[in-house]
Order: C-alpha cells, then structure tokens, then sequence
C-alpha cells in the first residue's frame, strides 16, 4: 500500500478471481498491486493522502495500526505517513481514529419479523448472527469461479 509491493497486475478483479483460482481466498490473498502499462504502481499511499477501511478483518485492523500509529515498531513501514485516516466502523478502544459509521443496533430487521409471518427464507427462529452478501461462502465464490482442467 505504502510503497507498491506485491504481486503486479492490471486488473484488480482479475486479479482477486486468480487469487481465487489458486486457492488463496479472503484475506489470505496476498498483496496485488495495480500497475500501469510501464509496470509502474497506480497509486501507493503518500503523504496528504486519506485512507478509508473499510472491512473488519484483523488484517485491516493491524494496517490501521501500522499506518497511524507513531510508535508502530511490528515491521518497518518507514516513517509515519502524514495521512487522514477513517475507518469504516469502530474497531477497537486501542484506536484512536475517526470513523464513518458509529455501531447501530435495530429493531425489528427482516430477520426478526419473517418468522412472525410464517413464511420466507427465515421461518425459523433468526440466527445468532447472519450475513447476507452476494457471495455468502468462499464455496458459492468458488461456484462462480473456472475450474482448473483436471479438477
């Protein structure tokens, strides 16, 4: 992010399905960086820049540290960059940073009121947690996904 290390490509989606292909998924993929056609990074993280997070995964939570903290010392980032940080959602007390979108709780979601109806996807007794996402499994991503010959 910092300085355009890892993995160059063109085409970020293309590069996340090969990722995929490979077997490497979610936050295990490992660093891409988009290049331009002179094989150049697209963009790095520089001074005057603002970053948004925008996921929860503990891989986000330990950039965040390593971009806004002074006394960041788990690898050698170089200096502190001078950025404007938000993340999307709170994320832990240890962080000290804006963020978008303060917790919410809500009160009768759909998941709540199906069952009540007596029918739909959620006539049973609502799940302790449920996400609902295009891709709601790496196994359904997978499904979407070429096949290696021989698989």
């Amino acid at each position: 992010m910092r300085y355009g290390e890892g993995r160059p490509r063109r085409d970020p989606v293309a590069a996340i399905f090969e990722s995929y292909y490979e077997g490497v998924t979610d936050e295990f993929i490992k660093p891409i960086v988009i290049v331009d056609d002179a094989g150049k990074p697209t963009a790095t993280v520089q001074d005057g820049d603002s970053v948004i997070f925008s996921t929860f995964a503990r891989i986000a939570r330990d950039k965040s540290l390593a971009l806004h903290r002074s006394d960041f010392t788990f690898f050698d980032r170089g200096p502190k960059p001078d950025i404007r940080f938000t993340c999307m959602t709170y994320y832990d007390r240890q962080f000290s940073l804006p963020v978008a979108f303060d917790p919410n709780t809500f009160d009768q979601i759909l998941a709540d009121v199906s069952p009540e109806l007596g029918s739909g996807i959620f006539a049973s007794p609502r799940p302790k947690s449920m996400r609902i996402s295009p891709f709601s499994s790496t196994a359904e991503l997978s499904r979407r996904l070429p096949v290696k010959s021989g698989s």
